[in-house]
């Protein structure tokens, strides 16, 4: 089976988690299409990417209408956006080269819940080339360890407004196939290892 790798751009937002003293950062990486080729440097209000109706959305518009739905799965008190970095990636290849980066206009989370250590949701959508997209969140305030079905809604949590809002015509993040999602598949609730690690042994 044929690699996927990321890019062609890739939108890295980092966000921190604070449980007790400690604090660990974590990313939320998502693919997209960017509109032309921007230098390195760039500013970025002149970058847009490309919507899955074929349409531009400036860059800025896009990061924080992502963010605003992510954000409001983490505690508001604990979890926190330091900023955000678009690469681009090299074809093929897991290297990539720095294109610009900024701040989100609500780096804030929005959830009432505590944050559940060393926890994760993942949520799964197919892809229109048969793939599969995959959205992680880290350190929310959802925990559990079940699977089940995704349901896209325009309202509720994070992981169904994030599912409705990629699968509309407005969504811009494509996967590691190049492909727009095309259908909710599962959500699932557990446990990072390597976060667990980083929080309670320091491995």
């Amino acid at each position: 089976m044929a690699r996927n790798f990321p890019g062609p751009y890739a939108v890295d937002y980092t966000y921190t988690v604070a449980v007790g003293t400690q604090i660990l950062e974590h990313h939320f990486e998502v693919n997209c299409a960017v509109i032309g080729t921007p230098a390195v440097g760039a500013v970025p209000g002149s970058i847009a990417v490309q919507t899955k109706s074929g349409a531009s959305l400036a860059l800025l518009t896009a990061v924080n209408d992502v963010w605003n739905i992510y954000r409001t799965g983490l505690n508001t008190v604990v979890a926190v956006c330091t900023g955000w970095t678009l690469w681009r990636y090299v074809p093929d290849s897991l290297a990539r080269d720095f294109i610009t980066a900024s701040t989100v206009t609500n780096p804030q989370g929005t959830q009432a819940g505590q944050a559940v250590p060393a926890g994760q949701q993942k949520v799964t959508m197919r892809t229109a080339e048969g793939g599969i997209l995959q959205f992680n969140q880290l350190e929310g305030a959802v925990g559990g360890t079940s699977i089940g079905p995704l349901v896209p809604a325009g309202t509720g949590t994070w992981d169904k407004v994030l599912a409705s809002y990629a699968l509309s015509a407005s969504g811009w993040i494509i996967a590691r196939d190049d492909s727009f999602p095309v259908a909710a598949n599962k959500i699932a609730y557990g446990q990072n290892e390597a976060v667990f690690r980083k929080r309670y042994r320091n491995i």
